[in-house]
This record gives C-alpha cells, sequence and structure tokens, in this order.
C-alpha cells in the first residue's frame, strides 16, 4: 500500500513544479521579454518629450566615457534600469529611414545610456562639426539600437537632431576595425558622422563602422541654414524634413509592440494558473 503524501509534501511539491515552470519560461522568453523592454526604454526618449532648452542644459553638462566598462545587457540589468531617468542625458535624436531607426542620442558611453539608444564618445563633440562619433549595441535582435546598422549601404541618409536643427548625411564608406583603433574618433577636416558597433551580437575584438559626411542642416521651425547652396533650397529642405518625419512615425508600430507585451503576460499568468489549479486537483484526487 502507497503512503500518502503529507499537505506539506504536497505544498512543496506544487512550488517546486510552479517555480521549474517559471524558470524554465525566464529562459526561453527572456531574451524576447529584453529585447521588448529596451525597445520601450528607447520610444519613451524618441517622441520628442526632451525640449531643446533641456537638451543644452545637457550638453553642458560633463559626460561619463568608460568604454571598458560597456558589455552587453543582461536581462537584469535591464531591469534594473526600468526606475533609470535617462532625461539629464538626452541630447538629440538619431533616424535612419532605410533601415527604419529612430534612437535617442545621450550624453556619455555608458552601460545605462547604451541601454536605450546612442551614446556620444567624446566630450565636446558638436552635431554638425568635425567628427561626431556615436556608439551603440549591437544585440541578438537585429532591429534593436545599432543592430540595423549592419545592413546599410553607401549613399544611405541619416539625420540627428537637436530639436532645433536636422543635420542630414551621406553614408560614404563602411568598414570593420579592431577595437583598439581609436583613429575613426580622430578629426580629419570635414564635417562627419562615425557610427560605432561591434560586428556581431557576441563577445567580440572588431568594431563595425560607418562613416558619413554632412550634406545638409535645416532649421526645423524656420528656412534653411547652412547649406552648400543647393540649385533648389526649399525643395530639398521639404525632402529632408519629410524624411525625418516619416522615420518618427514608424515609431508607431511600437505601440503595437507594447500591446502584444502586455498580452504575452497575461497568457503566461493564464498558464500558470491553469497549471497550479490542475496540479492541485490531481493530488486531491489522490488522497482519496
Amino acid at each position: 500500500m502507497k503512503k500518502k503524501r503529507t499537505r506539506w509534501q504536497e505544498i512543496i511539491l506544487v512550488i517546486s513544479s510552479i517555480l521549474l515552470l517559471i524558470a524554465g519560461l525566464t529562459l526561453v522568453s527572456g531574451p524576447w521579454i529584453k529585447s521588448a523592454l529596451i525597445s520601450n526604454y528607447s520610444y519613451d526618449y524618441t517622441r520628442e518629450t526632451i525640449t531643446s532648452s533641456k537638451i543644452q542644459e545637457n550638453q553642458s553638462t560633463l559626460g561619463e566615457f568608460d568604454y571598458a566598462a560597456v558589455v552587453p545587457p543582461s536581462l537584469v540589468d535591464v531591469l534594473a534600469a526600468m526606475n533609470t531617468d535617462y532625461s539629464d542625458q538626452v541630447i538629440g535624436q538619431l533616424t535612419i529611414k532605410s533601415l527604419s531607426m529612430n534612437l535617442p542620442i545621450l550624453k556619455g558611453t555608458t552601460n545605462d545610456n547604451l541601454l536605450i539608444g546612442a551614446g556620444t564618445m567624446q566630450e565636446n563633440q558638436v552635431m554638425g562639426m568635425g567628427n561626431y562619433t556615436l556608439i551603440g549595441h549591437h544585440m541578438q535582435d537585429k532591429s534593436l539600437l545599432f543592430g540595423p546598422l549592419l545592413k546599410i549601404k553607401e549613399g544611405a541618409i541619416i539625420q540627428l537632431n537637436d530639436q532645433e536643427i536636422l543635420y542630414t548625411y551621406q553614408v560614404q564608406t563602411t568598414k570593420i576595425v579592431s577595437e583598439t583603433d581609436m583613429s575613426v574618433l580622430a578629426d580629419v577636416g570635414d564635417n562627419r558622422l562615425t557610427l560605432i558597433t561591434c560586428d556581431v551580437s557576441s563577445a567580440t575584438n572588431q568594431r563595425f563602422v560607418v562613416v558619413a559626411t554632412l550634406v545638409e542642416k535645416n532649421n526645423l521651425n524656420q528656412k534653411n541654414v547652412n547649406t552648400h547652396e543647393p540649385k533648389n533650397n526649399t525643395e530639398i529642405m521639404s525632402k529632408n524634413v519629410q524624411e525625418y518625419q516619416e522615420v518618427v512615425s514608424l515609431t508607431q508600430k511600437h505601440e503595437k509592440r507594447s500591446i502584444s507585451v502586455i498580452l504575452i503576460g497575461i497568457l503566461i499568468l493564464l498558464f500558470l494558473g491553469c497549471l497550479l489549479f490542475f496540479i492541485r486537483k490531481h493530488y486531491r484526487q489522490l488522497e482519496h
């Protein structure tokens, strides 16, 4: 005759089963959850909620630059960032229409900054002047942060803005360099943009570099400023501003992704509830 399990044994078994299930779900869905959270954080700072005066204030503060400490973020890092306020670090916005990229630019290279967008790599960088360098993470989810960059083509348009001026750059070249090659940060006499990320999403000692040159500057509220005197300033201004606005509108897709995160969470909770119900029902039947 089989010995009946005690109530405490049943409770321990039920709790153990649930914990194992949660651990399994975390392992399976962890990367997806991490991607969704990063997308959410980034979106919060690309909705033009930071004013131009706040950006100027942020630009005047000292940034933190700790290249050696930057590592791929874990789920724990992402969860810990939920209570972080990035509004004091945001100094602009990066958009690339051809890659559907729309990211905040933050002052400094830190793990926290790179969780939601692009970080500046030097203290006194000025948009539209010299070599403006930005760094970003290459995630397993290729749609996040700087992941799409590896698909960029020569001639592609990249735009930066500080809520006042829209800076339009055109890609000249891409290359892979060693992580120790600091020459990509040097000023070379022109006004360019340099974007840097890892060449793969795993640990690597190489970096993928995009080099683009400044081709246009537009005041987001007024007429064209400081251009190369194109044949039709008004036409080019309208085209560049329109392209920027189209990229910004793509962030509306994010709302659908947020809804899907909520639905998945509800389904997981329902599944856990049903599992607990059937486990308890099963052991009650064994008691009889």
